[in-house]
């Protein structure tokens, strides 16, 4: 049996530099494509929840919208979309109100027209819109992130 050994040493010039542009990119690019991931899993949940909404008179649909990206702590992000809060139900004349954000605690929602809608009620079967919107958006958020961190890297 014939033994081959190989030794071989590497030098890296500039190495420190290399240290320091990798710990001073790597973070800024987490934080840019966490930003990023976030405002496109918004704008999706949006499209989708106004594409399933029912519509009667239109004012629920005319109320979903985004909820701005919001930095809370070093590693925490909130986002999310609302319906409701401003605009009034024409038959009711009550403000429609319904809003998420995707946290710890998950979707949290208030009542009226747009909570009814969702979830039904004793006359009403649930037409849900805002859930499954939602869901959707949650389960595209992975590869939004991996598609922007990766964009970030290779340019670096």
């Amino acid at each position: 049996m014939t033994k081959i050994s190989v030794k071989f040493d590497i030098e890296i010039e500039n190495i420190d530099k290399f240290i320091d542009y990798m710990e001073k990119s790597i973070p800024r690019a987490f934080d840019e494509s966490m930003v990023e991931s976030l405002d496109k899993g918004r704008r999706f949940a949006k499209d989708v929840a106004k594409g399933h909404v029912p519509v009667d008179t239109g004012a629920l649909k005319k109320s979903i919208r985004e909820i701005p990206i919001k930095k809370e702590s070093n590693d925490i992000y909130t986002s999310g979309i609302s319906a409701g809060g401003y605009i009034r139900n024409p038959k009711t004349n009550k403000l429609v109100d319904y809003q998420w954000r995707v946290e710890g605690e998950g979707i949290t929602g208030l009542s009226d027209l747009a909570w009814t809608t969702e979830y039904g009620s004793s006359s009403s079967r649930p037409q849900p819109y805002m859930r499954p919107s939602i869901m959707s958006a949650w389960r595209r958020l992975g590869s939004f992130f991996r598609d922007s961190i990766l964009r970030r890297l290779e340019k670096g």
